[in-house]
Formats: structure tokens, C-alpha cells, sequence
């Protein structure tokens, strides 16, 4: 665990990941970009309070429902960084030497690309799929099943000692744990009943979760923010709904204003 606990926790979450955006995005943008932010920053909450770090010092106005919602999100953060500090303990078995001071700051770096990556989805969406896919896959209200989809089988692949995000720069550091994860699961039997199969567990956990009729799906079309609930083709535009009738964090709250205002 890092000495400076408390701060490196505060500036993860009060870094403005959106800063990142090389120009000025439209409203549908901000509202999917701040959304997806907001999540893991709720996941994060949630995987502090698993490890006991932070003993409810970090409490922000979100709605119950959402925060349950969440938990698999949060628990499967949660894996990570267990991954994370037990690959870091487990260099001497490693034939590298790892470029962190610590797990830790190996779940920064990945938290910080996991945020990134969506930000970039949500930029630039034709790099998931072709324009002319994606545009068929909005008509026909697909976006969730076919994202689901993509996600189940990248972990599919790492359940089979394969790695899927080794081509992708933006996802560099989460690589190379999956890199020594794998390493070392194949090679120690303890590590990989005791980290890796969790890990795996938990992952495949938050994907169920995501396809609950709860769990909604947002995207972007003409400028706009809609999301998709239930199996996936009910789309809402949210954008357009001034006082929507199941806002994401609960009718009336001040959180859901405060996630919308313009920045």
C-alpha cells in the first residue's frame, strides 16, 4: 500500500479524466463522457470500502439502488488491484522486472485506461466497428447485446491463458497484468486457484450484471445522449428529457444535475 494513501485516492478521484478530449465535444458527448467517468468513480468508492481503507471517510450523495447496482463493477475493481499487488509480490517468479513501485500504483495506470478507453468509445466509436455496422447496430437498438458480446469474449480468451488487449496501446498497463497473470497462473497452481480464478470470477460477475434490465447503455447519435434499458431495444433520449422519469441516479437528484451541467 502507498504511503500517501489518502492523497493518491483523493486525485484519482478529482482528476478531470475528460481534460484529456483534444477538442470541444458536443452536449451528447459530455453527457456519456461524465456518465461513464462517474461510474467507476462509484466503483472505486465501493472497492475502497471492500479493502477498508477508507472506513466511510468518502461519502458522496448517490442513490442506494445505484450504488447496489454498481457492486459487481466495484468488487471486480476490487480483483484487479488484489491482481495487481499479488503479481507485483510475485516478480521473483516473473523472468521481467515490473516498472511499478507498487500494486497500487499499477491499478492507477489501469484505472486511469479503463476510463480513457470509454472516453475514446465515446470520440470515436467507429474504432469498436466499421460506421456503416455501427450505424445498423443504433437502428435496430443492438448497441448493448453487441458490447456485451465484445466484452464476454475478450474474457473468455483471458479465462483461456490468452491475452486480448496486447495490441491495443491505450490499454497497455492492464496488458502487462494479464501478461503476468497469465505467467504466473500457468506456472504457480496456487496462484492461480487463489488470484487468478477470482479474477476471472468476478469479471464474468460484473458482465452478467450488465445485462440486467437495470443496467442501462448509453451511446451517442446525432449529438444527442440515448441509452438503452431492459434487453435492449427500449432507447430513451436523454438529452432531450428535461425531467427524465428514471434518471440514472434517482428522479430529482441533485447528483444527476450536478453530472449533466455543462463544464
Amino acid at each position: 500500500m502507498p504511503d500517501t494513501w489518502d492523497s493518491a485516492v483523493t486525485k484519482i478521484l478529482t482528476q478531470k479524466y475528460y481534460a484529456c478530449v483534444p477538442y470541444e465535444p458536443n452536449l451528447g458527448q459530455r453527457q456519456h463522457i461524465q456518465t461513464h467517468v462517474l461510474v467507476w468513480k462509484i466503483a472505486l468508492i465501493q472497492m475502497l470500502k471492500i479493502e477498508e481503507e477508507i472506513k466511510g471517510k468518502l461519502k458522496l450523495p448517490f442513490t442506494p439502488q445505484l450504488v447496489e447496482l454498481l457492486k459487481p463493477h466495484a468488487k471486480h475493481l476490487h480483483s484487479i488491484y488484489v491482481l495487481c499487488k499479488e503479481c507485483h509480490m510475485g516478480q521473483p517468479f516473473l523472468s521481467y522486472e515490473l516498472p511499478y513501485k507498487h500494486g497500487f500504483e499499477w491499478l492507477h495506470l489501469i484505472y486511469k485506461e479503463l476510463i480513457n478507453e470509454g472516453i475514446t468509445d465515446v470520440l470515436h466509436p467507429s474504432t469498436q466497428s466499421s460506421s456503416a455496422d455501427r450505424k445498423k447496430l443504433l437502428d435496430n437498438g443492438e448497441i448493448k447485446r453487441h458490447t456485451l458480446r465484445e466484452l464476454n469474449d475478450n474474457c473468455t480468451m483471458v479465462a483461456n491463458y490468452e491475452n486480448p488487449f496486447r495490441e491495443n496501446p491505450g490499454l497497455h498497463n492492464l496488458s502487462s497484468l494479464l501478461d503476468a497473470a497469465i505467467l504466473l497462473a500457468e506456472s504457480r497452481p496456487s496462484f492461480n486457484n487463489r488470484y487468478f480464478k477470482p479474477y476471472i470470477k468476478s469479471w464474468r460477475a460484473m458482465l452478467k450484471s450488465m445485462e440486467s434490465p437495470r443496467f442501462t447503455r448509453h451511446f451517442v447519435k446525432e449529438g444527442e445522449l440515448h441509452c438503452q434499458s431492459g434487453s435492449g431495444r427500449r432507447v430513451r433520449n436523454i438529452t432531450k428529457e428535461s425531467q427524465p422519469r428514471k434518471p440514472l441516479l434517482g428522479k430529482g437528484s441533485k447528483t444527476y444535475q450536478q453530472l449533466f451541467k455543462k463544464h
